[in-house]
């Protein structure tokens, strides 16, 4: 008898949660990024916005991990969304309706530029304490919803799930920004978080283990070293998170702020064609989620991590060759879109192929009740360097060719990819 194509009710009801919520999250993380380049016409202060939002996650992400290993996981779930819902909702309204107040001599008037980036980074540092808690939760409860045998469909799931989101997202991100303003897409977006969350609470099963010891400071700290040793001890595991902590460096602030600036501020397009290099991006993504939900998870994932990596590197030094053909006018801006296009499946196919076995491999290894605090360190050390790089990247690019810019992170990757292939570490993993 065949299973049901989402597994069974409980994770159904997670899928169908987060489904309405990253629609909303992929709209808002679109018109933010633009709106501050156009409120502010600066790739640095871009690049300090998001290293802002990293340094909240990463200074906060020790205790989540801490927590979600004690407290019910479905709950911290849709309690964040709740709370992520009415923060933005809230900034959308002061955004939209531009409130001037005075109070003796302070005054607030969102009609100014940087009283909006004051609401901006409030909401930043909601969204990102309340991501600290919500990503190891959701990674966490995987395992308590499905069977062993279900986590590569589940995962693969998951990876269709995040293209189909980018493909709606880039449809729909430049549309509606144009249309409607970053205000209106702030009110989508609470919207999108508030029935994910409602959603979320319908679900049944019981997606911690029970701790009835008492959670102090040094209790906390203690498990957390735990989760830390876990990942030393672990034959692979160590050279792993190294080789993501190295790949978030130099490819979060290529494609958080290189590629957006290259369309705003050297190209001066609509949005809507940057969002639809993350809708072919997308493409490759879902392609490669469909034929992986059909295979069998490999025992190890150092095979697929070595070829991903080798063809991440191919793909950012391809994009560097695009961004200079065009920037020396070697390209008009339909080849180059086109072609710029192309690479984005491929890229999208790459990463896809990469992210959805290491996903198998880190739940179904780490004990459920270290996986919390596992994730949460991982989360920790790959997150941790894209605050300090994406302000570094911010910088670069308006003081160097962003064509030079790419090729730095082309070398970055190949080097990467070497050391991948020339640790004996790694392929015990």
């Amino acid at each position: 008898m065949n299973k049901p194509f989402l597994i069974n009710r409980d994770f159904a009801l997670l899928f169908f949660g987060r489904l309405v919520s990253d629609i909303g999250h992929h709209l808002y993380s679109f018109a933010i990024g633009w709106y501050i380049l156009s409120l502010t016409n600066s790739a640095a202060q871009a690049g300090y916005y998001m290293a802002f939002g990293g340094i909240v996650y990463v200074i906060l992400t020790p205790l989540a991990g801490v927590l979600v290993d004690r407290l019910d996981r479905i709950k911290i779930i849709y309690m964040t969304d709740f709370i992520r819902g009415i923060s933005i909702l809230l900034a959308g309204l002061f955004i939209l309706l531009k409130p001037q107040w005075t109070f003796g001599s302070f005054s607030i008037d969102m009609n100014l530029p940087s009283h909006q980036l004051v609401v901006l980074y409030i909401t930043a540092f909601i969204f990102s304490a309340n991501g600290a808690l919500f990503a190891p939760a959701v990674t966490a409860s995987v395992p308590y919803l499905v069977n062993d045998d279900e986590l590569q469909k589940a995962n693969s799931l998951h990876a269709g799930q995040q293209a189909f989101i980018s493909i709606v997202g880039a449809l729909s991100a430049g549309v509606l920004y144009g249309a409607l303003g970053i205000g209106f897409i702030f009110i989508l977006t609470s919207v999108s978080y508030i029935a994910s969350a409602i959603s979320e609470m319908f679900i049944r099963t019981q997606s911690h283990e029970k701790n009835s010891q008492k959670l102090t400071l040094s209790l906390a700290l203690k498990e957390f070293a735990d989760g830390f040793r876990f990942i030393l001890q672990t034959q692979g595991m160590f050279a792993f998170v190294l080789v993501v902590l190295t790949v978030n460096m130099f490819a979060s602030p290529l494609f958080g702020v290189a590629q957006p600036y290259f369309f705003n501020q050297i190209v001066q397009t609509d949005p809507i064609y940057y969002s639809f290099v993350g809708l072919a991006f997308s493409v490759g993504s879902i392609v490669m989620a469909i034929y992986l939900s059909g295979r069998a998870s490999p025992p190890k994932v150092y095979q697929p991590l070595r070829r991903g990596l080798l063809g991440f590197s191919m793909g950012i030094s391809l994009l560097g060759i695009i961004v200079l053909s065009y920037t020396e006018n070697w390209l008009s801006f339909w080849p180059m879109y086109l072609l710029l296009m192309v690479v984005s499946v491929i890229i999208g196919l790459v990463i896809t192929s990469i992210n959805t076995p290491i996903g198998v491999a880190l739940q179904r290894y780490v004990p459920k009740d270290k996986l919390g605090r596992v994730n949460a360190i991982i989360n920790l050390l790959a997150q941790g360097v894209i605050p300090f790089s994406t302000a570094l990247a911010g910088v670069m690019i308006e003081h160097l060719n962003l064509a030079l810019f790419y090729f730095i992170v082309a070398i970055g990757m190949l080097l990467t990819t070497l050391a991948a292939y020339a640790s004996k570490t790694l392929k015990a993993f």
